[in-house]
C-alpha cells in the first residue's frame, strides 16, 4: 500500500502537467475598422504588437494606434514573429469586406502552422472588430 501512495503522489502531478493546453494568443491585427467615404480605416492597436506592415513596395513598423487606409482592392501583409495576416481590401456601394488569411506558426513551440481565413464585413453605419 505505501508503494501505490509513494507512486500516486510522483504519478499525480506528471499526469496533471503532462499535456499543455492550447491557448489562442493569436493576436487579432486591428482594434477598430470602419468605412469613411469609400475608405476603410483599419486602426491598430494602442499597445502590444507592433507589426511589420507591406504595402506594395512600401514596408515599415507599424505604430501604436496607427491609421492604415485602405481603398478596394488594396492589399497589405502584416507580420511578426509567429503570425502572418495577409489582407485584402473590397469597397462596393457604401459597404465594405477585408478578406484576410492568417497563418499562425507554432513549429518552436513543438506544434503546427494553422492558417484561417475570415472576412471583416463593414456598413457605412458600422464599425465592428475582427472577426473569423
Amino acid at each position: 500500500m505505501k508503494k501505490v501512495i509513494i507512486i500516486l503522489i510522483f504519478l499525480f502531478p506528471s499526469l496533471l502537467f503532462s499535456e499543455e493546453k492550447a491557448v489562442n494568443t493569436t493576436p487579432r491585427p486591428f482594434r477598430k475598422v470602419e468605412i469613411t467615404n469609400g475608405t476603410i480605416l483599419a486602426y491598430m492597436p494602442d499597445s502590444g504588437i507592433r507589426w511589420h506592415l507591406k504595402t506594395g513596395t512600401n514596408d515599415q513598423i507599424t505604430t501604436y494606434g496607427q491609421v492604415i487606409q485602405l481603398r478596394d482592392g488594396d492589399k497589405i501583409r502584416l507580420k511578426e514573429k509567429h503570425s502572418k495576416y495577409v489582407i485584402q481590401a473590397s469597397v462596393t456601394n457604401g459597404s465594405a469586406s477585408l478578406y484576410y488569411t492568417h497563418t499562425f506558426d507554432a513549429r518552436s513551440f513543438g506544434k503546427g502552422i494553422t492558417t484561417t481565413n475570415g472576412i471583416i464585413k463593414l456598413n457605412k453605419k458600422q464599425s465592428p472588430a475582427a472577426t473569423s
